[in-house]
């Protein structure tokens, strides 16, 4: 999980979010989830954004309202050595 710092002085008008996927030997199937929450408690993340490529990939959302993320694996059948992260 991340926070995201929220400058002083400027409106929160929604951050854009890059976050990718890698495999070492792709799955036969995988949903993997970008969650975000304005509180870093569990109840509280929300799904933004899903990616069930079995290739891995690189996705970007924008208009992010939160100020914590975290990708979280849902389902994984398969594959080896999964990779995902938030990028700068």
């Amino acid at each position: 999980q991340f926070a995201i710092p929220e400058p002083s002085g400027l409106p929160d008008q929604g951050h854009t979010v890059r976050w990718q996927t890698i495999f070492g030997s792709s799955p036969s199937a995988i949903n993997i989830r970008l969650q975000g929450a304005m509180a870093d408690v569990d109840a509280e993340f929300a799904d933004i954004d899903t990616s069930t490529s079995t290739a891995g990939e690189a996705r970007t959302v924008t208009a992010v309202r939160a100020r914590f993320l975290r990708i979280k694996t849902i389902t994984s059948t398969g594959g080896t050595s999964l990779t995902a992260k938030i990028l700068p």
